[in-house]
């Protein structure tokens, strides 16, 4: 996943220049670059106000065919994840080998791993959870 997701956005940002009709493709290049930020990137840590009302949600019924692909997403290895090789192999250690493992983590769990604090830990669950959610995107 971690070149996948890369060359997605790739493409994406092309079509998103290719698609431009107001301003040739280099200024709104020019535009979207200035305009990134590392503070645009949202958390969602065990403490965030996203999770508050959790407990009411209702489960869905998962259609046969969807409920063995994602099942089948979910056990793929965390070697495809945009992780350092050596966060995959401190998360081996302690047991993460699929995908599945770390989204059924909580983040305690996962700074059992040598190197990895709350932040990291964090960091890591939001990866996995934005891969899987990309894959199932489209």
């Amino acid at each position: 996943m971690r070149t996948e997701v890369f060359d997605r956005y790739q493409v994406n940002f092309g079509v998103v220049l290719a698609s431009e009709t107001k301003n040739t493709p280099i200024n709104r290049y020019k535009e979207i670059v200035t305009n990134l930020s590392i503070k645009l990137y949202s958390e969602y840590g065990i403490n965030s106000p996203s999770y508050e009302n959790i407990d009411e949600l209702k489960p869905v019924e998962i259609d046969a065919d969807i409920k063995h692909i994602l099942e089948s997403l979910l056990q793929e290895p965390i070697d495809k994840l945009d992780i350092t090789p050596f966060q995959c192999a401190t998360l081996k250690t302690v047991g993460f080998t699929a995908l599945q493992d770390i989204l059924s983590a909580k983040e305690e769990e996962l700074q059992k791993a040598y190197g990895i604090g709350p932040k990291r830990a964090r960091k890591i669950y939001n990866i996995a959870f934005n891969a899987t959610i990309e894959y199932i995107s489209g």
